[in-house]
């Protein structure tokens, strides 16, 4: 492993090496697999996507040496690789070289495609044979045994993977095998993780009833898509100018100023470039208005028959009142009782007027 070496095979000790965006070119390796390698007990699955690619292009390997026994002899997987690599049937194993098995498509990080072309072995002891294989695209080949690719990339599609790259894994050497990575462990291709979304300035206008006028002491919310509470502010004489990432929100009052009856909810959206849409229709800034409520009196009046005490009375009974923008608990002993008659009122003035229960 001349840039990156993973170790660690078994359960209690397997590592995992993630690649995200990446480009392993221009290493060498004095075995197999100048750009990349895997062991026998490694997993190695090099599948990129659009989203999740890696490219692996103009590295060398030189086939002169390998993994070795305690005898000083090449492994059985080595001696038939090496065999292969200086027979140079198709002229493979410069890029990959993986020991075992794996699974490998030709996409290219910057879209463009590695058109591998690749010697599957088809026994792991000498005299070696194999079957030539070829990879291009999105399409997944998985191999069972042992095997080597070289890429054969255009120049275009090299340009492109270098200008995507996030990652650059370049102009290292290993005596032996994996020039730019050795792997003996796990390989992933991952997703780039998302870039954060980019706030924006959102402005929010709160009127009295002509739509003009800012309307101060409303007590105002935003929820997100996930009816989790994101902002709260209570209205002021000016505009109020907060935050938000793109995304859908919805603008609730909590509590009218007095006089005031509550609005209706509004909902908006905000896309990947800051611009507001309230019913699909593009905003400058997120507004609602209050209506004025007129105000009146109501007068409720309960009459208690039968052998009830005042005492039992008043221990049990309580009355919820709701209205347009009103809602209040009592209970009977905040009425006015009439003892000659058992009959208790109530007296509320100035709420809004309207239709209650």
């Amino acid at each position: 492993g001349g840039g990156v070496s993973v170790h660690g095979y078994t359960d209690d000790t397997a590592q995992k090496l993630t690649l995200i965006n990446a480009v392993i070119r221009d290493n060498t390796a004095d075995g197999l697999g100048g750009g990349y390698a895997g062991c026998p007990f490694s997993t190695n699955s090099i599948v990129s996507t659009e989203a999740t690619a890696i490219a692996i292009f103009d590295n060398s390997a030189e086939g002169k040496s390998w993994s070795k026994n305690s005898d000083d002899s090449a492994t059985p997987e080595d001696d038939t690789a090496i065999a292969a690599f200086k027979a140079g049937k198709f002229n493979t194993f410069e890029d990959v070289y993986v020991a075992k098995a794996g699974n490998v498509n030709g996409y290219m990080v910057g879209g463009g495609d590695e058109n591998y072309i690749g010697e599957v072995l088809t026994n792991d002891k000498s005299p070696y044979s194999s079957t030539l294989i070829e990879i291009n695209g999105y399409d997944s080949v998985k191999m069972d045994n042992q095997f080597g690719l070289t890429s054969r990339a255009s120049e275009a599609d090299k340009a492109a993977a270098n200008s995507n790259a996030g990652v650059l894994i370049a102009y290292n050497h290993s005596y032996v095998h994996g020039g730019g990575v050795l792997n003996n462990s796990t390989l992933v291709v991952a997703q780039n993780p998302p870039t954060p979304s980019k706030p924006y300035p959102i402005t929010f206008k709160k009127f009295k009833e002509d739509g003009k006028t800012l309307l101060s002491g409303a007590e105002l919310e935003v929820y997100d898509s996930d009816n989790e509470m994101v902002a709260s502010w209570t209205s002021d004489s000016a505009a109020h100018i907060q935050m938000f990432v793109p995304g859908t929100y919805t603008l609730k009052e909590k509590n009218p100023p007095s006089g005031y009856a509550k609005a209706a909810d509004v909902t908006f959206t905000i896309d990947n470039n800051g611009k507001v849409k309230i019913n699909n229709k593009e905003v400058t800034e997120v507004t609602m208005k209050d209506e004025k409520v007129v105000l009146g009196n109501l007068k409720i009046t309960k009459t208690i028959k039968g052998d009830v005490t005042e005492a039992e009375a008043e221990g049990a009974l309580v009355f919820k009142v709701t209205g347009p923008a009103y809602e209040k608990t009592f209970t009977l002993k905040e009425f006015t009782h009439q003892k000659e008659t058992k009959t208790y009122t109530l007296e509320l003035k100035d709420i809004p007027t309207g239709a209650y229960t």
